[in-house]
């Protein structure tokens, strides 16, 4: 039994044995200031995992990445989506163009506009609870990269704009770090962006491409609204691992919401064997939680968990 501060939130990691025996369950809600967020075991074999749900337990992919094919133009791949986030895509590009924006593809990225959107990201991910600046670390790798860029670009402002990695050989291109300014998250700027780099990706041979890849904890890192964000912009979760990047199983119990925003959301494996888009688990202090804004089309299923003082007090399947 071991724990650990990752990022802001207390994961107390057991072996299997502990967490089928009830070892350190209710230990960490008990004694204030070391409180566990989270109870994890890693790499839980696939014959245990009834037994661990059986212990509030919820086996899921460590990380959840998202792809998409980019279709054959702009207009199939927006044929796609929802009705309403067309509108909302349409809307995007139509305010951008209103207000004199023009999107740049640049390839190799250039160090002035990099620091530029730099600056914008480190700002935006300030404003994250548990925000990470990943891509702080990464701007030699970038220059010297498979790296390409979309800008949002007024006159010779940087408005924001994603990087992306186009590796050669590789199956799919990765949007890899976004962001735009403050004033333009209102407008959907995001969602012009990203057409842009699926567009591009597609104009250099690319037949899919992925939204990143992020701890399946939403809630933590990335909120539980950023999940059906992708989904509506045409991207599909799917297991990391199953797209060839780092990641593998694990068995979660949250234990409250001390280290979440709420709702915090897990996307679990269903029971039946295969993915088939997951099993949603919502956790929450909400007495009757809307899942209007966060259930998507190709969860399996749903589960909401209250809690309260720290003990999932009720749930409901759907």
């Amino acid at each position: 039994m071991e724990t650990r501060d990752e990022d802001g939130l207390t994961v107390r990691w057991l072996t299997l044995d502990e967490a089928l025996d009830g070892a350190g369950h209710t230990e960490g809600v008990q004694n204030g200031g070391g409180n566990a967020d989270v109870l994890r075991v890693a790499e839980p074999p696939r014959d245990a995992w009834s037994a661990l749900r059986a212990r509030g337990f919820v086996p899921k992919p460590a990380k959840i990445s998202w792809i998409t094919e980019t279709r054959d133009s702009d207009e199939e791949f927006l044929a796609r989506l929802p009705k309403g986030e067309r509108w909302s895509v349409r809307r995007a590009r139509r305010i951008a163009a209103e207000d004199g924006v023009r999107f740049v593809v640049q390839e190799p990225v250039e160090a002035t506009a990099l620091d530029a959107f730099l600056h914008i990201y480190h700002h935006h991910i300030g404003t994250m609870r548990h925000g990470v600046p990943y891509a702080g670390g990464q701007r030699e790798a970038i220059l010297g990269g498979p790296f390409f860029a979309v800008w949002a670009c007024a006159g010779a402002e940087l408005l924001g704009g994603c990087l992306v990695v186009a590796a050669p050989g590789a199956p799919y291109t990765k949007i890899r770090y976004a962001a735009v300014a403050g004033r333009f998250r209102d407008t959907g700027l995001s969602r012009a962006v990203y057409l842009e780099a699926v567009r591009a990706s597609r104009e250099r041979g690319f037949t899919a491409t992925s939204l990143g890849t992020e701890p399946n904890v939403y809630g933590h890192i990335a909120k539980a609204g950023l999940f059906s964000f992708k989904r509506r912009m045409g991207f599909a979760p799917m297991p990391s691992q199953d797209l060839g990047n780092a990641g593998g199983v694990e068995a979660d119990r949250v234990l409250h919401l001390g280290g979440l925003e709420d709702p915090g959301m897990i996307l679990g494996y269903p029971d039946s064997p295969g993915w088939l888009g997951g099993w949603g688990h919502f956790y929450t202090s909400a007495p009757d939680l809307d899942l209007g804004p966060y259930r998507t089309d190709l969860m399996a299923g749903v589960r909401v968990i209250r809690l309260s003082a720290g003990r999932p007090v009720s749930g409901r399947r759907g």
